[in-house]
């Protein structure tokens, strides 16, 4: 059984939001999957308790799916919480066994599923795993990943008190992967960092600013940060009222666990205390290597927003004050590749780690949060906190390369018939509806995987929160999952469910990375040229293609003759993506009357043999019907034979009486005349 030994501080780990609950969302999601995918939803991987074999080349780079495990608190251990309901085989393997009173062991004892589920996944992080050995072993090299170009999405999930926010977040002297990343990639970054403000990510690509723009982008962070300065003058004299309302092992947490003061009445303290935190806070030094040139520079960006009722909100817009405060909705578009991106989104230039921190720390006091049913300070929305890296080759760089790393808290789902009406009744609606679609995605992914030939549609569109998500999960980047659980009986039933479904996310394969080439007017007349000449390698094609990318375009500085050469280079791009867009079409129209076919042949087929089936029916009823009335026409029968045969005895007996009588009688009268 897992050790329960709690570690400093894990008093926190238990979560300050209700997580996603996948009770009645995995019953609908279930219904959908196909009996291929069944598999997925019992014993994860058919090869455990056996040597690790060697995997296909395409399913190598699988999705990251991390388990951790947190420990008992006192309060659990004394309502008997420990019943042994999870159980670590290995470093992969987690092995769920339910408890007596629990939704699944009643399923179990009337036939229905077992008692005991395997799952295995990248990797599983114990009780006694602190912030530091959890970070190293899941986020070290994906912020290396980062800062050298990849794009990735990291996601939390977990059940209602589990430590998702500690881990993700952590406190103000145990810090999650969040803080912990911002100071690794500032310390990777320190002899690389861009100084000026004068590139801004806008969508997808980098807008220059000039220095009027300079200055708004940089009132707008002094503006955000000196509303945070006010409000940690103000925090404390807030809490030391607020303190006593604070019930005995309820989870409750004013500042969310980012490190805010603390609840104490005396406030020089409480500041230098905090000062002092702050400072000791990111005295971390250690890198990663970056394995691009020398000359490039790096300019991070941050935003923070979130996904409330299929809406989405900066959080880091001011908040408009009045009791009919409305605040703005942002838009999701598309780039002219197809990603999404939130329109109109604040991004704000940090130059540090603390003004990073506190970047978040000003987005959390605009988070959306609810007393609900299980939760009193309960999340209820998904927030999404990116960092955005601007990569510079050299001054003259006009179009940098950018990566981004996102962390998304997902938000706690719950039961809605534990929500009557109301706002908490519709916001539970709108989390169950997002994070169903996101199980429905991920199912739909990896049936795509498994079944080459025959793609389905990714309801990526079905809602916000996995519209955000598409670009990771096709192959602009990379995703990862980090799970957090507890050990409690009481929850074992939302625990099985939140198991299974990142069973399935841990099946994945990264999508590979999509390139999308525009040519422009000086690769149509290079490639014209180099088609003529045939002089040039692949590498020199390599070189000019890159360097065509970064170049804006002058029409002016083309002659007659080149445009038109440009003219007829396009209208053979034109005919040759005609040719192949209508071979596609021709290519899925027979695959769709082909399967179309498939689908009348099998339906013919399962007609046929309903009918068959229904025809020996009819023929056993029937001469079950046959068999009884030959058997009550026998009986009948054999009981009116056995009637007359015994009138007939009956008969004959009486016909010899008779007969008797009759002989008798003349005798006696001439007797008498004798006489």
């Amino acid at each position: 059984m897992v050790s329960n030994v709690v570690s400093p501080g894990m008093g926190l780990l238990s979560d300050d939001e209700d997580n996603p609950v996948f009770e009645s969302t995995a019953a609908e999601c279930g219904a959908g999957i196909r009996k291929a995918l069944l598999s997925d939803f019992s014993v994860i991987s058919p090869g455990l308790g056996h040597p690790p074999q060697s995997m296909p080349e395409e399913s190598n780079d699988k999705v990251m799916v991390y388990v951790r495990i947190r420990p008992f608190v006192d309060g659990e251990l004394e309502k008997k919480e420990d019943q042994g309901c999870v159980e670590v085989e290995n470093e992969e393997t987690l092995v769920l066994c339910a408890p007596k009173d629990s939704f699944a062991m009643k399923n179990t004892e009337r036939g229905l599923g077992q008692s005991v589920h395997k799952f295995t996944f990248s990797q599983l992080f114990g009780p006694e795993v602190d912030q530091k050995q959890f970070f190293d072993g899941t986020m070290r090299q994906v912020v290396k990943d980062a800062l050298n170009g990849q794009n990735w999405l990291i996601y939390t999930y977990g059940v209602t008190n589990s430590g998702k926010t500690f881990t993700i977040q952590g406190t103000s002297k145990d810090r999650g992967i969040l803080p912990r990343s911002i100071a690794l990639i500032f310390n990777s970054a320190q002899d690389r960092l861009y100084k000026s403000s004068d590139l801004k990510p806008l969508s997808n690509e980098v807008m220059w600013l000039d220095s009027k723009q300079v200055r708004q982008e940089e009132l707008k962070k002094v503006s955000l940060l000196s509303n945070l300065r006010e409000e940690e003058l103000m925090t404390p004299l807030k809490r030391s009222g607020n303190e006593s309302q604070v019930r005995a092992g309820t989870s409750v947490s004013f500042d969310s666990g980012i490190g805010g003061l603390s609840s104490t009445s005396q406030f020089v303290n409480q500041t230098c205390s905090q000062l002092e935190e702050t400072c000791s806070r990111w005295n971390d030094q250690e890198v990663v290597s970056l394995q691009e040139a020398a000359d490039v520079q790096l300019s991070i960006w941050v935003s923070y927003y979130e996904i409330y009722n299929e809406f989405v909100y900066d959080l880091l817009d001011f908040m408009p004050s009045g009791p009919n405060r409305k605040r703005t909705t942002l838009r999701l578009c598309e780039d002219r590749n197809g990603n999404p991106y939130v329109k109109d989104l604040t991004w704000i230039n940090v130059h540090s780690a603390e003004e990073a921190w506190k970047i978040l720390r000003v987005g959390r006091k605009n988070q959306s949060f609810a007393s609900t049913h299980l939760n009193q300070n309960s999340s209820r929305s998904h927030s999404i906190f990116s960092i955005r890296i601007l990569h510079m080759q050299g001054k003259n760089d006009l179009t940098p390369k950018i990566s981004e790393l996102s962390f998304c808290d997902l938000a706690g789902s719950e039961r809605c018939k534990d929500q009557r009406s109301g706002d908490r009744l519709k916001e539970a609606t709108n989390i169950n509806t997002s994070l169903h679609t996101l199980g429905r995605c991920i199912t739909v992914l990896r049936q795509n995987q498994q079944q080459k030939l025959r793609q389905n549609v990714v309801p990526f569109r079905d809602s916000k929160l996995t519209r955000i998500f598409q670009a990771y999960f096709t192959g602009r980047g990379k995703s990862c999952m980090i799970v957090n659980i507890n050990q409690c009986a009481s929850t074992y039933d939302e625990t099985l469910y939140a198991m299974k479904f990142s069973a399935i996310a841990s099946q994945l394969v990264q999508a590979p990375p999509v390139k999308v080439n525009i040519p422009s007017i000086q690769s149509l007349i290079k490639e014209s040229t180099m088609l003529a000449n045939r002089s040039y390698t692949d590498e020199e094609d390599a070189d000019e293609n890159s360097d065509e990318e970064s170049e804006e375009t002058d029409i002016a500085k083309f002659n007659r003759e080149e445009l038109l050469q440009v003219i007829e280079n396009m209208k053979e791009l034109i005919v040759k993506e005609r040719q192949e867009k209508l071979n596609m079409e021709i290519q899925i129209r027979k695959e769709v009357c082909s399967e179309m076919m498939d689908m009348m042949q099998q339906q013919q087929k399962q007609h046929s043999e309903s009918l068959e089936d229904e025809r020996e029916l009819l023929e056993e009823i029937y001469e079950g019907r046959l068999e009884n009335l030959k058997e009550s026409l026998t009986n009948y029968y054999k009981h009116e034979l056995e009637e007359r045969d015994e009138r007939i005895e009956e008969l004959e007996a009486a016909l010899k009486e008779a007969m008797e009588s009759v002989h008798s009688m003349p005798s006696q009268p001439r007797q008498k005349k004798k006489k």
